[in-house]
């Protein structure tokens, strides 16, 4: 987290200094809407390459093509033959490497619980069971969650949707994990009123929305989102 707010910290002062330069005729002046939307894609870019996320890296590559084609002479294949061929790439490296992570942490402190380790077993799917792994890929799932110590999850969604419900689930230990890995996707999970979320999930174009206020019990269990969503939305609705 440190390391995050020293780089944007760095990165918006520079961009302050290349917008004046700009504006001074010390650097090309390619208008404020392309610095600044071009400042915001090299951002994108370095983020994507410190988290290793080659589909965000692919189309973040072609939004600058597509923003600077003029410039860069690729008139001809923007904008849609460039974003056709980020959304192939991305598929294409997806089949090739999948990511295949084992999310595994320890010594958390939240509130008043006391140091955690979770880890989610790549051979465990059971609804009912304490650590769950579910995965869609080109098509749509529903997913429902009775297990009655409820630890950790791992979803994963790519290029399609994902429904999870956690109505039925329970929290004894009053902290559960959920790893999030949606890549251009849409994931819809109903989570119990009365629990509270712990977003710490990163997000590069896209976004976790809550769909209805959820009046949470302070002495209620804790679930925390943690993970990565990339072009995607996933959406909190509270039953």
């Amino acid at each position: 987290m440190k390391k995050e707010r020293v780089f944007w910290g760095v990165f918006l002062i520079l961009a302050a200094v290349i917008m004046i330069c700009g504006k001074m005729d010390i650097l090309p002046d390619f208008g404020m809407f392309k610095i600044t939307i071009g400042i915001l894609l090299v951002a994108s870019f370095v983020h994507c390459i410190m988290h290793r996320s080659l589909s965000g890296l692919l189309f973040t590559i072609a939004f600058l093509c597509i923003l600077f084609s003029k410039e860069l002479g690729l008139e001809k294949i923007t904008p849609f033959p460039v974003l056709l061929a980020a959304v192939l790439l991305s598929i294409g490296l997806e089949f090739l490497f999948p990511k295949k992570t084992k999310y595994i942490e320890t010594n958390y402190e939240y509130q008043n619980h006391h140091s955690t380790e979770w880890t989610v077993d790549d051979n465990v799917n059971d609804g009912e069971s304490d650590h769950i792994e579910y995965a869609t890929t080109f098509g749509a799932g529903v997913k429902y969650i009775s297990s009655s110590n409820f630890k950790s999850a791992r979803l994963k969604a790519s290029f399609g949707g994902m429904k999870v419900y956690f109505d039925n689930a329970l929290i004894p230990d009053g902290l559960a994990t959920i790893q999030l890995d949606v890549k251009f996707s849409g994931v819809e999970l109903y989570i119990p009123k009365g629990w509270k979320i712990v977003n710490d999930a990163r997000c590069a174009f896209g976004a976790i929305d809550e769909k209805n206020p959820n009046r949470y019990d302070e002495n209620g269990p804790t679930l925390r989102f943690v993970g990565e969503v990339s072009f995607a939305g996933v959406e909190i609705i509270y039953v």
